[in-house]
């Protein structure tokens, strides 16, 4: 190991080494500069927490030889850095963006350290926990913790009691992530460092806990517990509501969704251009082109109205989309995949046809073996993810789209919106020679297209209304509600002629087709006059 002698770093503080030497060209050196400012930064948080005496000596491993470091050390994959009693060996460079984070959980473990070298008296899974905390790594999949504190409970905090969560559970990290969440939003910094220091003279971890906490460690597991159990409570409530809203979505506008509720986005515009007239050329050899009822231009209008921006990312290879989706999801930045159902084990289609399918993956096992992912087919059921091994992503993975957050746009009136809207969609049904409706496949598509697509504007137009307070529109929404009602039956119409004698239901679906098309030529109508009352001032959320 080399020493680090060069002129621009000021490491009075500390020693900083480099292994298995010094390369400038390995080293960003603005980076390291601002490595070293922050050390003493971080001693100053950690202080809040826990006595810190002194930051230990500090070794970087250099890229090329992080994987053998991981290997004869027996560490986890993932590992950004490590203390082992001496100094902090980190794993990072100025591509790292959470180094910071990093650094204050490193700096947490070493004030234990040096507090109880002697008498180590505090759980190592506790420490753990609020090293997670004070390093704001607190994400966690809170579908599968959940599902495992229904099951599991006794057992894990046995676990929990003995210590030997780490040693003994098969993904301990879940835990140890959500309870040190769950104890450093429900105790201040000030109780946990008198608890520290009280600690390090009475040397008794459950009656110093107990006294400087008020409860015993049992009763503060078990409110863990219960805190988590509330949250699925709530969210099985919430996701009922989500459910309904989604029922109408495809995979690829479903993902979108959850994604927006993940980054705390609003969403409901970028439906805004989904209701698609019939055209104005009503004839025999253009019907199913003319039913299409939207186009593809929901990501513009996520961007613009909510600040959402999609990139498509097409890797080369499944290792590169693989490692890709790791190194996002520990930036706790979730990503879109488009798959395969084949290949996807909680899908109803895993293992009989093939379809083109997205999902959000918002999460990874510990040893890197699947990914967890989100759609519409788990929220119908009481399962919060699926699992996409990575044999089973190598073999269907396509495009991935990964996300940035853009200003949210504010700027604007109802009237704006319905300006933009009403110009696409003009319609006239003065002709109405629908002589090829026995074109089965196409048209079954084209009016499951027709009144989803009035359902999610619909959903759009509601949204306006709640924002702006508007009555009017208000009812714009209840009706195009309605008359994505109507094109469904038509469908089911449709579909039930398919089944009975050739032509019996044609001049009843013929009927609905045009009593449906008058309301909305009505509705249409209304909106291009809209506003019909003066002005509201506009209001932010």
């Amino acid at each position: 190991m080399e020493n680090c002698k060069s002129d621009f770093l000021d490491i009075s503080m500390t020693e900083v080494s480099f292994y298995p030497n010094f390369q400038p060209h390995e080293w960003n050196k603005e980076w390291l500069e601002q490595f070293v400012t922050y050390l003493s930064l971080s001693a100053d948080y950690i202080n809040r927490y826990i006595n810190l005496k002194n930051i230990p000596p500090i070794l970087f491993i250099a890229p090329d030889f992080r994987e053998t470091f991981i290997l004869e050390n027996a560490l986890p994959y993932w590992l950004k850095g490590v203390f082992d009693g001496t100094r902090i060996c980190f794993l990072i460079d100025d591509k790292c963006r959470r180094w910071r984070q990093i650094v204050n959980h490193e700096l947490f473990h070493a004030a234990v350290f040096q507090i109880y070298e002697s008498h180590p008296v505090v759980p190592v899974w506790f420490n753990e926990a609020l090293a997670y905390f004070v390093g704001e790594n607190i994400n966690f999949c809170q579908g599968e913790l959940q599902n495992r504190l229904t099951i599991e409970y006794q057992s894990i905090k046995r676990l929990l009691l003995t210590d030997k969560l780490l040693t003994e559970d098969r993904n301990p990290y879940e835990i140890i992530k959500s309870f040190g969440a769950f104890f450093g939003q429900n105790f201040s910094s000030e109780s946990i460092k008198i608890f520290f220091n009280e600690l390090s003279c009475e040397l008794n971890f459950t009656i110093t806990f107990q006294r400087i906490f008020g409860l015993t460690f049992e009763v503060a597991i078990d409110q863990w517990h219960d805190s988590i159990i509330n949250v699925l409570n709530r969210k099985t409530a919430e996701n009922s509501s989500l459910r309904q809203e989604l029922k109408y979505l495809n995979s690829f506008e479903t993902a979108l969704v959850i994604l927006a509720k993940i980054v705390k986005r609003d969403y409901q515009l970028m439906f805004i251009n989904y209701w698609r007239g019939i055209d104005a050329d009503f004839d025999d050899q253009t019907l199913s082109k003319r039913l299409d009822s939207f186009a593809d231009d929901n990501l513009s209008s996520l961007e613009f109205y909510h600040g959402i921006r999609l990139n498509l990312l097409k890797p080369v290879t499944a290792e590169s989309a693989w490692n890709f989706i790791i190194e996002e999801l520990k930036q706790y930045c979730p990503v879109i995949i488009l798959t395969d159902t084949y290949w996807c084990p909680w899908h109803e289609a895993y293992g009989k046809y093939h379809e083109a399918y997205y999902c959000l993956v918002n999460g990874m096992s510990e040893s890197g073996q699947y990914l967890t992912c989100i759609d519409n087919k788990i929220f119908k059921t009481k399962d919060q993810m699926g699992t996409m091994p990575f044999y089973n992503f190598k073999t269907s993975f396509k495009e991935i789209y990964y996300y940035q957050l853009l200003s949210q746009s504010h700027s604007y009136y109802p009237q704006d919106v319905f300006q933009d809207v009403i110009k696409q969609h003009e319609m006239d049904l003065k002709k109405q020679p629908l002589s090829n409706l026995n074109d089965k496949a196409s048209l079954l598509k084209r009016f499951d297209d027709i009144f989803r697509g009035r359902y999610k504007f619909a959903i759009a137009l509601q949204y306006l209304a709640d924002r702006f307070d508007d009555r009017e529109i208000k009812q714009f929404s209840r009706e195009m509600f309605i008359i994505s009602n109507g094109w469904r039956k038509v469908r089911l119409y449709l579909l039930k002629n398919y089944q009975e004698p050739p032509g019996i239901l044609l001049p009843s679906i013929i009927y609905h087709i045009l009593n449906i098309g008058k309301r909305e030529e009505i509705l249409r109508r209304l909106m291009n006059c809209y506003p019909s009352q003066p002005q509201k001032e506009l209001h932010d959320n």
